[in-house]
């Protein structure tokens, strides 16, 4: 079962990559709209748990603490576990966890089977008019490519990049 986190952005919103062959079309804070090429992957790179990860002592170690704390206290312990959700999800799999109290582990696995977001971005000009938004339900930590539905006036927006928990009422967004 999937479980749901959600995430709003409001404001200006900088559009960049796209999956097609129209050009992008990129409003800036000071108002002026450029189109450009279809870009690679930069806009959601990997991200540092893609990068690097936590040894099992390290996880066993941050279990310990996690145990000694109040259920889902935001230590940096726990929210190291968060961060490396898919390295902790291994460890818990492989590991006999019976010596930790059930229920913070229980809390814990929930709280890494939460692996999709509600993203709502809204695009408002200087005037105070919505000319484009969002609402849609993604998974965590994969590269999306959002299109923004519009007025018609400014053309296909498109809002790429994905968002990642980095902590226990912590999301990160690269767009």
């Amino acid at each position: 079962m999937r479980r749901l986190l959600k995430i709003a952005f409001a404001g200006v919103v900088l559009a960049g990559c796209g999956a097609d062959e129209r050009p992008m079309v990129v409003i800036t804070p000071d108002g002026v709209t450029t189109e450009i090429a279809a870009c690679g992957t930069g806009c959601s790179g990997p991200t540092a748990d893609e990068l690097h990860h936590l040894s099992d002592t390290d996880i066993a170690t941050f279990l310990v603490e996690v145990d000694a704390a109040p259920i889902a206290s935001p230590t940096l312990a726990l929210e190291s576990l968060l961060f490396y959700g898919a390295d902790t999800r291994g460890y818990l799999s492989r590991n006999d966890t019976s010596a930790f109290d059930a229920a913070k582990i229980a809390w814990l696995r929930a709280e890494l089977e939460r692996d999709e977001v509600t993203v709502t971005m809204r695009l408002v000009d200087d005037e105070g008019e919505v000319r484009g938004s969002l609402e849609q339900r993604v998974p965590m930590a994969e590269k999306q490519h959002l299109k923004m539905d519009d007025t018609g006036t400014l053309g296909r927006l498109a809002i790429n990049g994905k968002v990642k928990r980095v902590g226990v009422d912590h999301l990160w967004a690269r767009f």
